[in-house]
């Protein structure tokens, strides 16, 4: 459909750009179920998903500086429709039918105490004791134990620890999207002309090329934190890991709010960094949460209505876009109210935190840990 955009049928581009979009981010959670073939460097093979993702930006620039050396964009987006058919080839001949999933079973029965949704006392005792040998068994893998019950999609959604994260996700992707949509308004009014404007534009889409290494690092974190509690009991290791990247992703958020407070050409470099790094933390700590604490069978369903919520959540920037424009100074003033916006977000990890400390008092105190 962008091939063939002209000014005989220039609508074609809104219905080439949708699928474009739904495409991407299909692909995107369809294809992130691969990490639950590995127990180890899920976060990271999440995250380098999610960089690749990012980095194809570069398909744009490709056919700009193609349409510069004198190649027709007809010629260059047949090329990419062709390109991307290869993809048929992973999906029907690579990718099983089913679900990719883990079949530990005992992780399973941990990470569903981890989100407070198991069911209480199914087999009651007093002072806990039957509940401790229960968990006893699942420390040690007892193939004998009866299997926990599977849990409905509700469940899932229900719980504290994914509803906090579906508010994390959505608020930070909210201040991506302000700063995509404000970004050349920014630049034109720390710029000189429109020649420097373009020129730190297409910067900041070269920035963006560091997806691949900013979502690295982003997993890299995610996974060394999971190997540093991995020896610690009850919720800890489970709830623990993430508490440091989500808290990161945050301070990313907080750090470019604050950079667009100035006004100079020079911050924009900063800005670009940092934004760099913020998008690479949002969106592969998004998936790679979900895939460390939740079941792959209801990864794609929890995946989309985070994505959706965050969706529904973004359209708010129409609001800050006509902040903007109300009066003079009104571009500070909604950079600031993102500011504090944004560090709501830290209830996330302040949630999880709280809960990891509840454990801590609990386990010895001899009490259930389970709550």
């Amino acid at each position: 459909m962008l091939a063939f955009v002209s000014t005989d049928i220039p609508w074609l581009v809104f219905p080439g750009t949708l699928f474009v979009g739904v495409a991407g981010i299909t692909l995107m959670f369809t294809n992130v179920q691969v990490a639950y073939l590995f127990s180890r460097g899920r976060s990271v093979l999440v995250a380098l998903m999610s960089g690749a993702l990012d980095t194809s930006v570069l398909t744009q620039l490709c056919v700009k500086f193609a349409y510069e050396g004198g190649v027709s964009i007809l010629y260059s987006y047949i090329f990419i429709a062709v390109a991307n058919s290869v993809t048929l080839i992973s999906t029907f001949v690579w990718l099983p039918k089913g679900f990719l999933g883990n079949e530990d079973k005992t992780k399973d029965k941990v990470e569903l105490k981890a989100l407070n949704i198991t069911e209480n006392d199914r087999h009651p005792a007093e002072n806990g004791e039957l509940i401790h040998k229960e968990e006893d068994k699942v420390a040690n893998n007892d193939d004998t134990q009866k299997e926990p019950e599977q849990k409905s999609l509700r469940s899932y959604i229900l719980c504290s620890t994914y509803l906090f994260h579906v508010f994390w996700f959505s608020i930070l992707q909210l201040r991506f999207y302000f700063y995509i949509g404000s970004l050349n308004r920014w630049l034109v009014n720390i710029s000189k002309d429109d020649t420097e404007v373009s020129h730190l534009t297409n910067l900041s889409i070269y920035a963006m090329l560091g997806g691949i290494p900013a979502s690295f690092v982003a997993g890299a974190l995610y996974d060394c934190e999971k190997r540093r509690r991995q020896k610690q009991q009850g919720l800890k290791s489970t709830l623990g890991p993430p508490i440091l990247p989500l808290s990161t992703a945050t301070i990313f958020g907080i750090i470019l709010s604050s950079l667009q407070l100035i006004q100079d050409k020079a911050a924009t470099y900063a800005v670009f960094v940092v934004l760099t790094f913020f998008r690479a933390f949002l969106y592969s700590i998004a998936g790679g949460y979900l895939s460390n604490l939740f079941p792959s069978s209801h990864f794609g369903l929890l995946f989309g209505i985070m994505m959706s919520a965050g969706g529904t959540v973004g359209f708010l920037q129409y609001a800050l876009f006509s902040w903007m424009e109300a009066y003079k100074n009104a571009t500070n003033h909604v950079n600031i109210f993102l500011i504090c916006l944004v560090a709501l977000t830290f209830i996330h990890p302040l949630h999880l935190w709280i809960r990891c400390k509840q454990t801590g008092k609990k386990d010895i105190s001899n009490q259930n840990v389970v709550t």
